[in-house]
């Protein structure tokens, strides 16, 4: 069973305190700045997932749950 990569588990770790962030915050100014981190990192966890997938020679995220089961 193929395992998650590390820069990948962090990401999403990150991405997830983010979001807690943004909902508990009620100024708008940080909304804004957190909503920016988090579009960021959205697109750095898709561009790491894609490269782990081209790595892994999976070409799509249906083929690599395939492989997992």
């Amino acid at each position: 069973m193929p395992t998650m990569p590390p820069m990948l588990t962090y990401l999403a770790m990150v991405i997830d305190i983010r979001e807690e962030r943004l909902e508990k915050t009620t100024v708008p100014f940080l909304q804004k700045q957190f909503q920016m981190e988090l579009d960021r990192l959205f697109e750095r966890f898709e561009t790491e997932y894609h490269n782990y997938l081209v790595v892994s020679g999976q070409t799509t995220p249906a083929e690599l749950l395939k492989s997992a089961a």
